[in-house]
């Protein structure tokens, strides 16, 4: 039989881990998936990528599609950048955190 307080230490642990790595809430979180249809869409979506304010779940490419996680905050950012450059997009995931 395990003493007690080795399993409370072993929980507290667990704990104290959860909080040092940062567990984050993804609740209203979306990845929208794009795929640019022109060479200057892919240059904009490069840099984009480049600048580190998304999370880019692979680098762009050129012919695979791009998924992207937003958080809701940023995500009106995102959209009007698709506007601005015409990149068309489509939801790839509705809610990350469900």
């Amino acid at each position: 039989m395990i003493p007690i307080h080795f399993s409370l230490g072993i929980l507290l642990l667990g704990v104290c881990h959860g909080a040092q790595i940062g567990i984050r809430d993804f609740s209203d979180y979306k990845v929208l998936r794009v795929i640019p249809a022109t060479e200057t869409q892919y240059q904009v979506l490069v840099d984009l990528h480049d600048g580190g304010k998304f999370d880019f779940w692979a680098g762009p490419s050129k012919t695979n599609p791009i998924d992207i996680m937003v958080d809701p905050f940023r995500r009106p950012e995102l959209l009007q950048f698709f506007v601005k450059h015409n990149i068309s997009h489509t939801t790839f995931l509705e809610d990350v955190g469900r």
